[in-house]
């Protein structure tokens, strides 16, 4: 992996260690689309993630970064064609980098997903909370 910016760096370790995180933002964009239409406000999705991560569920809560919103609104548009252009985005600390922000985002879900095998971790996950 080529250097990344720490945020990039802290984010990647928690989408790592995290998976299940990642499907309850999209589970939930998806209900606020559904509801609300678009623009969706990522940090609407964080606080309901949070809920459900800190009160509706058992085990150790996340502890989620304000800071990871705007990486995961990046992940989710770029991955799920269904919640493209889903949230208003502006420069952030997803894109310090410099580079271009889905090609950024795609190595490392890519590198993520090879590395660990966290998706499939990640739709039992889902499946279990269900």
């Amino acid at each position: 992996m080529s250097t990344r910016p720490p945020a990039t760096v802290r984010f990647l370790r928690f989408h790592r260690e995290n998976p299940r995180v990642f499907h309850l933002f999209v589970r939930f964009s998806r209900d606020a689309k559904t509801a609300l239409g678009t623009p969706i406000g990522i940090n609407l999705v964080t606080e309901r993630v949070r809920w459900e991560t800190s009160v509706v569920t058992t085990g150790d809560a996340h502890k989620l970064n304000n800071n990871f919103a705007p990486f995961y609104a990046r992940l989710i548009m770029h991955s799920q064609p269904d919640l493209r252009g889903a949230f208003t985005t502006r420069r952030s600390v997803a894109d310090e980098d410099g580079r271009p922000v889905h090609e950024d985002q795609a190595a490392l879900w890519a590198e993520a997903e090879r590395d660990n095998g966290w998706l499939e971790d990640a739709a039992r996950a889902v499946e279990d909370s269900r």
